[in-house]
């Protein structure tokens, strides 16, 4: 092979290769980001007649409720990418009310703003725009950096005495919402994540139970006793990782 052919293949291979590269690099630095949200809804009371002990009335602008929630939103961004200028969007369906509602960034100290177009619906509501007014909420968010998280509590109602139902969306573009349902958890981290690494961790740590005590009943109760503290592990693993991922940010 001349000098001139080696030439030509080592460019064809480079340039093959740098098409390869920058495929899974834009796969990688591009992709779409994935926040995880949940809802929760928190009965706090209604309205009912009672022969025996009376009547509770819940009132809304002078207006009786069938029911009264705390409903709840939090939203994760657990990608690899900080996220600027976000619109959420926040709905109920057609047999609910949305009457208070707050939200803030577990990083700030500051609240959620509306969006320019829900405040200007918002400063003069009418006839015609009070089931729009009623049954949305739309905030900013200027920014949500990797690792943050949004709450946002509202008092909702239904009108046939259900409890209602909400929806979370964005067009934000390169951002997709993943519905999840939030982890039990022990002592401030996942139960289910504590268990698996503490089995772990118990699994190793029967090596040297199994090395150093020679009394079977002795090592049948350590044995018992590594077991039955096996999430402890987990929870302390847990929580040193988060330490020291604090530590080095």
């Amino acid at each position: 092979m001349t000098d001139f052919s080696e030439k030509i293949l080592i460019g064809f291979i480079t340039l093959v290769l740098g098409v390869i590269v920058k495929h899974f690099w834009d796969k990688i630095v591009n992709r779409v980001s994935k926040l995880q949200y949940s809802i929760w809804h928190n009965y706090v009371g209604s309205s009912i007649e009672d022969l025996k002990f009376g009547s509770v009335k819940l009132l809304y602008n002078d207006n009786e409720l069938k029911n009264l929630y705390a409903s709840n939103v939090h939203l994760l961004n657990s990608s690899g990418k900080d996220l600027d200028d976000i619109e959420l969007n926040i709905t109920c369906d057609q047999n609910s009310l949305i009457m208070v509602s707050h939200g803030q960034r577990n990083r700030s100290l500051n609240e959620l703003e509306f969006t320019d177009k829900y405040l200007k619906e918002l400063q003069s509501v009418n006839k015609d725009n009070q089931a729009y007014v009623y049954s949305r909420r739309d905030y900013k968010i200027p920014v949500l950096n990797r690792g943050d998280s949004i709450s946002i509590t509202l008092l909702t109602t239904n009108f046939v005495g259900e409890m209602p139902f909400l929806n979370v969306g964005t067009d934000h573009k390169g951002v997709n919402l993943k519905y999840f349902t939030e982890q039990q958890k022990l002592f401030g981290v996942s139960q289910a994540k504590s268990v698996i690494i503490g089995i772990l961790i118990s699994i190793v740590l029967c090596y040297p139970i199994f090395q150093y005590f020679e009394s079977k009943p002795i090592l049948i109760s350590v044995a018992l006793l590594n077991g039955w503290i096996a999430s402890i592990y987990g929870i302390l693993a847990l929580k040193l990782s988060k330490w020291l991922r604090n530590l080095f940010e």
